[in-house]
């Protein structure tokens, strides 16, 4: 169920209609003119109605908000055919150990699952800490979003990442913290 001022949306109509403004922004805000601003909002669209249907769960209307804005960046992130750096490069012209090295560095992983795994962890028991901004800068670190888009999403007017940088010195200071409490096995 979904929640606004107290009060509970009687049908899903209602909520789509709520919700589209801030579907609109999300899309055209990080997505403006792109093909698939339309199966992009669809999906918001859905995330709504599974939000709606569950009624096992009542969440408030902002909880909503952020997680369109999430899953706006999420859709771009798994879209193969979104490139954020419009960089081509001929593959005709890389020798061929270069071109094996690139594509060992790109089919492997240099973070084993043991690793994402103790991040996770840690990151989660970190999480009640970190403020909504300090907690918005790690996720847009760890999916490696370009200075633009991190200006966009934090609402910086300029190109300066100071304020994205003192962020993530604050959130990995409290991850240093956490981590060195938690015994080593």
């Amino acid at each position: 169920m979904i929640e606004v001022n107290k009060k509970q949306f009687n049908s899903i109509d209602d909520a789509l209609d709520y919700f589209e403004v801030t579907i609109k922004r999300a899309t055209n805000l990080f997505m403006y003119g792109h093909a698939e601003i339309e199966d992009c909002r669809q999906f918001l669209r859905m995330r709504v109605y599974n939000f709606y249907c569950d009624k096992d769960k009542i969440v408030n209307s902002s909880y909503i908000q952020k997680r369109i804005k999430w899953d706006t960046l999420n859709f771009l992130k798994r879209d193969p055919g979104f490139n954020f750096f419009s960089k081509h490069i001929n593959m005709d012209y890389i020798n061929e150990d270069d071109l094996d090295m690139i594509l060992r560095k790109k089919f492997s992983s240099e973070v084993g699952t043991e690793e994402r795994i103790v991040l996770e962890d840690l990151i989660n028991k970190t999480k009640h800490k970190f403020s909504n901004r300090q907690y918005e800068a790690l996720v847009l670190f760890l999916s490696g979003a370009p200075s633009d888009m991190i200006c966009k999403f934090l609402g910086n007017r300029s190109s300066n990442l100071t304020r994205y940088y003192l962020l993530l010195a604050e959130v990995f200071t409290m991850l240093r913290e956490v981590a060195d409490e938690v015994p080593a096995n």
